[in-house]
This record gives structure tokens, sequence and C-alpha cells, in this order.
């Protein structure tokens, strides 16, 4: 599963990445000698293993938008705007919001169009990977856009540095530091 916008930005969809051995946005994991995605199981490990000049990467208010892949036949593929603040202490809080348009099912009517907004919150560490990407570990919870609660979980986001204040993630949506 590609993870999108923002991680802690990101874990905004529950990108608990299943990554494999070869992809190239992996990072060195600090319980075992291959790249592993990261996991609640080895949380605590991530947290000593941070590095902090990864970290200060991180570190700010960011702005965004990502995508919610569609259901053929009934949602199309929905982007979403969000502000992610991430704080030197490891946390985070992530607001996102977006409209959603529900295509017609034969026999009823539609539903038209309909806004939400959904808000995160956890803890985040960074390393840098071996391709010299950053790698965001996230342990979040939060609510969904339906406003059900979202419960803890763990995910990874992969960036690149793409100048001042910008960064891409893995699916090659930008994000813009704003402070």
């Amino acid at each position: 599963m590609k993870a999108s916008a923002s991680l802690p930005f990101a874990l905004a969809l529950s990108a608990t990445a299943a990554l494999a051995q070869e992809d190239n946005w992996t990072f060195p994991n600090p319980l075992q000698n291959g790249n592993v995605a990261a996991t609640c199981d080895n949380w605590e490990a991530q947290m000593r293993s941070a590095d902090p000049q990864a970290m200060q990467q991180i570190v700010g208010v960011w702005e965004g938008t990502g995508m919610i892949p569609g259901t053929p036949g009934i949602m199309p593929d929905t982007p979403y705007q969000f502000r992610a603040v991430n704080n030197p202490d490891g946390t985070f809080s992530v607001e996102r919001y977006g409209c959603f348009e529900m295509q017609s099912v034969p026999g009823m009517p539609s539903l038209g169009q309909s806004c939400a907004s959904s808000q995160l919150y956890g803890q985040w560490v960074a390393h840098f990977t071996q391709d010299g990407g950053i790698a965001v570990v996230a342990l979040s919870a939060g609510s969904s856009f339906t406003g059900q609660a979202l419960p803890m979980s763990c995910g990874i986001g992969f960036y690149r540095v793409m100048g001042q204040g910008m960064l891409m993630d893995q699916a090659g949506n930008q994000l813009r530091r704003v402070n």
C-alpha cells in the first residue's frame, strides 16, 4: 500500500504499509538485520533509534493534499487537504478536510456532495533511509471522515526533501512547510 500525503502527515489513511525487502523506500529497523516496515510491536525501538537530524527535517507545520482511493460505482477518488503539526518532542496532530461525491445507484436518489473533516494525533519518529530519503514512523489515533474513532495504529511514510521547505511523499504528493 502506498502511504499518501501526510504521515504523520499520512497516517491519515491508516497506512500501515507492509513493504517488500527489495522496495526502495525501506529503512533499517533497529530490531532486525533487514529492512522492514514499522509496526506497533517495535515502536519502543523506533523511538530509541530516532535520528535527530531526520527529525529536524520534519519538525514544523506542513500543508498539502492527498487522495482517498475511490470505490468503483460508489465513490470516485477523492482529494483532501491537510495541515500537520509535527512538534520537536515527537508529538503530532493532523487536520484533514475533503468533499465526497457519492455516485448515483440505479433506483436511488443521488446523495450529492458531502464535506467532512478528520483529526489525528500521536507520536512520530524519523530515520534516514538507505537512499537518502526520510522514513517517518507514527503511532496515531483520532477520527475518520465519518466521525468514527480510529484505534491506535502504527504506520510509515516515506519522503524526499525537494528543496527548502518542500517534501514529496512516495506517491508524488508535495508537502509545503508553512511554519
